[in-house]
C-alpha cells in the first residue's frame, strides 16, 4: 500500500484516487491470491481505475506511464485483463466510500460553516461574541490553534488549521496496523 501511495503521489493523483485505489486492491485482495510477481501490476491497475472514477480524463495515467513504475515488467495487454478481472469481481461498481470522501463532505461543510460565522459577525459587527461558541479545538489539549476563541480576523488560520486536522485524519486512515488501545 505505502508504494501505491508512492506511485500515486509521483503521479500528483488526487487524496480522493489514491484513497478509492487502496480500497479497491484491499478490498480485491482479501478475495483473491495474487502471487508476488503480478501484485505491482494489480496495483498499478487498482490506481488506474481509481483515477478513471476521481479524476478528470486529462488527469488519468496512461499505462506506459504506470508500467513505467514497475520498469517496464508486463505486456500492456494484461492491463486490460487485469483492469477487466478488477472491475468484474466488484460488479462493474467502484462508487466505493473511502475515509476521503468523509473526510471531503465534511472538511467542506466545516469550512462553510465558519466562513458564514465570519459573515454573520461582520454584519453584525459583534466581534467574537459568536465565535466564542466555537472553539478552535474540543479540547485545551488539541494543538490546533492552541485552543483560542476565533476571532473575525482568524478565518484563514482556522481554515487551515481545519484543513491539517482533516488531512492527519485521512492520512492516518492509509496505514496498515494501526491499533487503537
Amino acid at each position: 500500500m505505502d508504494w501505491t501511495c508512492q506511485v500515486g503521489e509521483r503521479l500528483s493523483i488526487s487524496s480522493l484516487a489514491v484513497h478509492l485505489a487502496v480500497r479497491i486492491l484491499d478490498l480485491f485482495m482479501d478475495a483473491h491470491e495474487v502471487e508476488p510477481p503480478r501484485l505491482y501490476l494489480v496495483c498499478l491497475c487498482c490506481l488506474l481505475l481509481a483515477a478513471k472514477v476521481e479524476e478528470k480524463d486529462s488527469r488519468v495515467p496512461r499505462t506506459p506511464l504506470l508500467n513505467s513504475f514497475a520498469e517496464n515488467r508486463y505486456p500492456l495487454s494484461q492491463f486490460s485483463v487485469v483492469e477487466a478481472m478488477i472491475m468484474s469481481y466488484f460488479g462493474w461498481n467502484l462508487a466505493i466510500p473511502t475515509v476521503q470522501h468523509f473526510v471531503e463532505l465534511v472538511g467542506t461543510i466545516l469550512y462553510t460553516l465558519v466562513f458564514f460565522l465570519f459573515l454573520t459577525v461582520v454584519r453584525s459587527q459583534t466581534t467574537l461574541l459568536l465565535f466564542q461558541l466555537f472553539p478552535y479545538s474540543f479540547f485545551p489539549s488539541d494543538d490546533l490553534l492552541n485552543g483560542q476563541a476565533i476571532a473575525a480576523g482568524d478565518v484563514e488560520r482556522v481554515r487551515g488549521a481545519l484543513h491539517n486536522f482533516v488531512r492527519h485524519f485521512a492520512d492516518t486512515s492509509l496505514q496498515v496496523g494501526i491499533k487503537i488501545a
